[in-house]
């Protein structure tokens, strides 16, 4: 099995939290090993540049630390992804899935205290806690932001000159640059996709054994999605499709909506205290991003703690499935300790 499914996964459960357009918005819960009275709860949501990424199987650090040594309940929630659907959908999605769980997580594991939450996600998905840090309600506990996105207009993501993308595969070939144009235009939500894996190097079969579903195909509609994530990140206009920039009359009104939900402009003294992680070496999401956030946050009261290991690039946090990985005490203990004291 390739690098993508490093552990096992626990024992879990899978459920439908919302149905939108015909498209059916799955979850999963992982219950904590070692339940006790009043356990808190993990919030987690997954990355992968907003059109592909997967909910079945978080990073293993997120599954071994906060639930097997820290003892919490996790749940996992998809999205739908763009083109299809743009950023405030995705949140809704997720304050969806927030509102199912509220009603209904208690009927999946024991010992529950539903209020003494987290959230915690990766990438994009670190994009999407950091606007649902201020949106939930009962506000989380705690926010864990791993190498999210904080700022929709830093000029690095507009950069003029194409990008080589090194954490997926370049295109396939199989469409041309017209075609996969248009792909970028596609506004049809029954269309959605609520998963895309990053990379087509590990099977079918063994990413449907590893993330334990029978969903995973690699049929036509996948592999142009895969394409179409490579076209748009070569050519850095990621938040131009997310956004939907040609449905505007003039870039002045486009960039107002998008200041509506750039999550660096919605920090304020109330938001929860915040942990974050990040790889100097990020050439995916400039580790500036993150010490902006931790800047920000300070400056308005607000405790936070940011952890940086040195040199390593976006997502190197997947090797870390034990804690006898070497930098697991160094650099992912200190998040779950900050997590449970928030939750304690």
């Amino acid at each position: 099995m390739s690098h993508i499914i490093t552990a096992p996964l626990p024992p879990h459960t899978d459920h439908i939290f919302a149905s939108k357009h015909g498209v059916e918005l799955p979850l999963r819960i992982f219950p904590s090993p070692n339940p006790k009275p009043n356990t808190p709860w993990l919030l987690y949501v997954h990355g992968g540049a907003f059109m592909t990424g997967q909910h079945w199987y978080p990073f293993p650090w997120y599954l071994r630390g906060f639930g097997g040594l820290k003892g919490m309940h996790i749940a996992s929630i998809s999205y739908r992804l763009a083109p299809h659907v743009r950023f405030e959908d995705m949140v809704e999605d997720c304050t969806d899935a927030f509102a199912w769980l509220r009603q209904h997580l208690h009927e999946y594991v024991p010992d529950l205290d539903i209020d003494n939450y987290a959230i915690a996600g990766q990438s994009a998905g670190g994009t999407l806690v950091l606007t649902l840090g201020r949106l939930l309600q009962p506000r989380p506990k705690a926010v864990g932001d791993v190498f999210g996105l904080p700022d929709f207009f830093n000029p690095f993501y507009y950069d003029s000159t194409p990008a080589v993308p090194t954490d997926i595969v370049p295109t396939s070939g199989r469409w041309t640059d017209a075609e996969l144009e248009q792909g970028t235009k596609d506004r049809d939500p029954s269309q959605a996709m609520f998963y895309g894996p990053n990379y087509t190097t590990t099977s079918e079969e063994d990413l449907r054994k590893g993330w334990d579903t029978d969903v995973v195909k690699f049929d036509d509609k996948v592999l142009f999605h895969l394409d179409l994530r490579y076209y748009i990140r070569s050519r850095k206009r990621l938040f131009n499709v997310l956004f939907r920039e040609d449905e505007y009359a003039s870039r002045e009104e486009w960039e107002t909506y998008v200041r509506k939900w750039n999550p660096i402009d919605h920090l304020t003294k109330d938001f929860p205290p915040t942990v974050i992680l990040h790889g100097t070496g990020d050439t995916m999401v400039p580790v500036e991003e993150s010490r902006r956030v931790a800047e920000t946050l300070r400056g308005l009261g607000v405790e936070v703690k940011i952890v940086e290991e040195e040199g390593q690039q976006h997502a190197w946090d997947r090797k870390y499935d034990s804690p006898q990985v070497p930098g697991w005490e160094q650099y992912i203990q200190p998040i779950l300790d900050f997590v449970e004291e928030k939750l304690a």
